[in-house]
């Protein structure tokens, strides 16, 4: 396992690294940590014993999906201080978006409440106290993918119920989760 590690290292972290550079704009430092980190999962992969067929596919399939995941999180990022920006008045919330919000906490809580106790369980680990899906797969005895289903699952009902009550759509783009890291803090 570590001299294919080391070989896969070797021979593609200039082509993840200049790769990553490439559709980040030139971003050194994001290219130095995205390829760090899918070098990481490649050995989180090999260390679990999980087969690897084609290691150059898998190297730019993870450092993709990590950038776009990153992208993600800068848009809603991005998106949310616009948000702030154009309806608080120098950092203060007016009565109605305090009693909105709050409303909107509750009927968020609520909406916890209806998941099967499992996924609540995972959906307020990963949202609520920001473990990892490895770390709760760990933690609750299950696998990642169990972790990573309770997820897509627990997010999918709350974009439906969101978008039912409230009109408001949740696209891929824009996760619940952005409600949660601002709701409850």
């Amino acid at each position: 396992m570590r001299n294919k590690f080391e070989q896969a290292f070797l021979q593609s972290s200039g082509k993840i690294f200049n790769f990553v550079l490439s559709i980040s704009n030139g971003n050194s430092w994001l290219a130095e940590e995205v390829t760090q980190t899918t070098f990481q999962k490649l050995w989180e992969r090999l260390e679990s014993s999980a087969q690897v067929e084609n290691i150059d596919s898998y190297l730019f399939t993870t450092a993709k999906n990590i950038m776009f995941n990153l992208s993600r999180h800068e848009t809603v990022k991005w998106i949310y201080q616009r948000y702030l920006m154009q309806h608080r008045k120098e950092s203060e919330l007016t009565t109605d978006q305090t009693i909105e919000g709050n409303f909107m906490m509750q009927y968020i809580r609520s909406l916890l409440e209806e998941m099967p106790p499992m996924r609540r369980k995972v959906f307020e680990m990963s949202k609520l106290d920001y473990y990892s899906t490895k770390e709760i797969a760990e933690q609750l005895n299950l696998s990642v993918s169990t972790i990573e289903t309770h997820l897509q699952l627990g997010l999918r009902f709350m974009r439906e119920e969101l978008r039912k009550r409230y009109g408001i759509v949740v696209s891929v783009m824009l996760p619940v989760s952005i409600l949660f890291s601002k709701l409850f803090i």
